[in-house]
């Protein structure tokens, strides 16, 4: 199987130059989806504007996004995405016993608050049967779980 070779930081410029510069200063690195991505500048810093609004914006903290984050990858055994998300959830403060903990929270749900269990609680009915649900985190938490419980 072929494959696209990912470009170095000093085979960019424009756009592309600058994703990659913001991921090193964000995350210190530059995720491979995005090396491969810079193939396409415009695809590369649509996608990168699109995920960065995701991760960064809105009521909910980016330290509950990265649990979910985690939780997700945990779900689904994708080790290239609990390894980046794992740095960044510790980034924002979650522990080594709390991302251990996620992967049976009915049994260490005393490593967590109120917001924390309900962000993990709705990344795995999101992800883990998301048939007929919306993807607008606020919305589906209004009837899944008390808004106060993840942003008051």
């Amino acid at each position: 199987m072929g494959r696209l070779p990912y470009p170095d930081t000093d085979q960019t410029s424009g756009d592309v130059r600058r994703v990659y510069d913001e991921f090193m200063k964000v995350r210190g690195n530059i995720p491979n989806m995005f090396r491969t991505l810079a193939h396409s500048p415009s695809l590369m810093t649509a996608t990168y504007d699109y995920f960065k609004r995701v991760m960064s914006g809105g009521k909910v903290s980016i330290k509950l996004k990265e649990m979910a984050a985690v939780r997700v990858s945990q779900n689904h055994l994708c080790d290239f995405g609990l390894a980046s998300h794992t740095v960044l959830a510790k980034r924002f403060g979650v522990t080594d016993e709390q991302i251990g903990g996620m992967k049976n929270l009915d049994q260490r749900a005393e490593l967590f608050d109120e917001k924390e269990i309900a962000a993990l609680q709705y990344a795995d009915m999101v992800n883990l049967g998301a048939s007929g649900y919306s993807l607008n985190f606020s919305e589906n938490c209004d009837g899944a779980f008390p808004r106060r419980r993840l942003w008051n």
